[in-house]
């Protein structure tokens, strides 16, 4: 449970967690909990009666949700993946008009990475334990996902990773190819052939920003702060 002032004193709030997780926020007069109607109760201290009013119990209540831990725009401007931090991706629409959960990790652990590839067909997401998804995302009519939305997914790549985080994933320029970069090593997966296709040292790779080369389809390039 967790207590905290508004920016104005005139409100707090208490955050619960349990089988139902709440936020409450609580004012001053809600404390004394009148639920039915106003009443009014005597200052008997003073010579002179003061009555003083109080409002009824004033209390707000916050629906659930799962906090958004990674994010990435389609190339075509049209839609957006979101994943969360229990594991499930979804893509929604930029015009806010429907939602389609594209994938969900089974172990619940945190999205951390999402990408698309520059056709804007084929989609990848990695959660904090390593693992890796891929998707094929076909949908006609970005206003209607639910009912238009064809999602196909492909073998999860298994690659050995020595216990190193995923620092980052990277579709090739004709969406065949899916780089898998961690801090020491690079590893390219074939999507239609689910397997390994190369893999490699690559002390601080994570200090670079890696991206297709602009105009050479079998080059990468790998940008960082020093080189």
């Amino acid at each position: 449970m967790g207590l905290a002032f508004s920016p104005d004193c005139l409100r707090f709030y208490d955050l619960r967690c349990g089988t139902v997780n709440a936020v409450n926020a609580w004012e001053p007069n809600s404390l004394l909990r009148f639920s039915d109607t106003e009443e009014v109760v005597s200052d008997v201290v003073s010579e002179n009666a003061v009555s003083i009013s109080f409002s009824q119990t004033s209390e707000a209540w916050l629906g659930q949700f799962e906090a958004v831990s990674a994010l990435a725009a389609c190339p075509n401007g049209k839609c957006f993946c979101l994943g969360n931090d229990d594991g499930a991706i979804e893509l929604r629409s930029t015009s806010g008009k429907g939602e389609v959960e594209v994938g969900k990790f089974n172990n619940f652990m945190n999205v951390n990475h999402l990408t698309w590839s520059q056709d804007s067909r084929y989609f990848a997401a990695t959660d904090l334990s390593g693992d890796v998804l891929i998707r094929q995302i076909e949908t006609t009519d970005y206003n209607r996902l639910v009912e238009t939305t064809n999602i196909v997914p492909f073998k999860n790549p298994k690659l050995d990773l020595e216990e190193q985080a995923i620092q980052q994933i990277l579709f090739n320029s004709d969406s065949s190819l899916l780089l898998v970069l961690t801090n020491q090593s690079g590893h390219i997966w074939s999507i239609q052939d689910t397997s390994i296709r190369a893999s490699a040292k690559l002390p601080g790779g994570n200090l670079r920003k890696w991206l297709s080369h602009p105009t050479q389809d079998r080059l990468l390039l790998g940008i960082g702060s020093e080189d």
